[in-house]
């Protein structure tokens, strides 16, 4: 499970992934998270809302 995560990470655009990881692995919250992406908070949302869309369309079975 965690290659196909890897995996899946790496087909992401960039703020994607960065605003996954910094929520989920760093454990940033949203305001965190904009200030370490130099962003808004809206910007975060939707990266990371969008993130966890492809990250569930690729992993299927796998829960996030």
């Amino acid at each position: 499970m965690i290659q196909a995560l890897e995996q899946a990470l790496t087909l992401l655009p960039g703020r994607q992934r960065q605003a996954f990881l910094l929520r989920n692995i760093e454990g940033l919250d949203v305001a965190e998270t904009a200030a370490a992406m130099k962003c808004s908070q809206g910007s975060v949302k939707t990266h990371y809302f969008r993130a966890l869309q492809a990250l569930r369309s690729k992993l299927g079975d796998f829960s996030i």
